[in-house]
């Protein structure tokens, strides 16, 4: 199936976008919504996913928190391990890259052991940073949307 991406004033922004995925990126990016090939509206910038549209919950994928996403780069960002993050993420993509699925609970478990490896023992860690920094973690993979 094929998507466009339409301004609020109906001028068409992008067209023939064969993901969902990628529509809905490029939306959020125009400040559009993502109609597909029968001018049905599937998502709006706006409004969200239209509840209306058939098998929308086959279609729709998970949006990332951004108030987690924005409190685990503080946190980096505060605590100076930004690159040090990303390169741990890094590693963890080749560490795991044969592997036929990668699961939440492994990124959980591995952003767990990165924060209480010694290197926060005198910061004050905020209760849920590691469930922030996963979901920092999904977004910049792409497994999450960032609205």
């Amino acid at each position: 199936m094929k998507y466009r991406c339409y301004d609020w004033y109906g001028t068409e922004k992008a067209n023939n976008l064969s993901s969902l995925k990628d529509a809905v990126k490029e939306a959020l990016r125009l400040g559009c919504e993502v109609y597909d090939e029968n001018g049905e509206i599937i998502f709006s910038q706006w409004d969200g996913w239209n509840g209306d549209y058939p098998d929308i919950k086959k279609k729709a994928f998970p949006v990332a928190d951004m108030e987690m996403v924005k409190k685990a780069q503080n946190f980096l960002k505060k605590t100076s391990t930004y690159e040090d993050w990303y390169s741990f993420k890094n590693n963890q993509f080749h560490k795991w890259i044969g592997k036929a699925e990668w699961l939440h609970s492994d990124r959980w478990s591995a952003a767990y052991d990165w924060v209480y490896d010694g290197k926060f023992a005198d910061v004050d860690i905020p209760d849920d940073i590691i469930n922030c920094l996963v979901e920092e973690w999904e977004k910049s993979m792409g497994l999450k949307v960032g609205i």
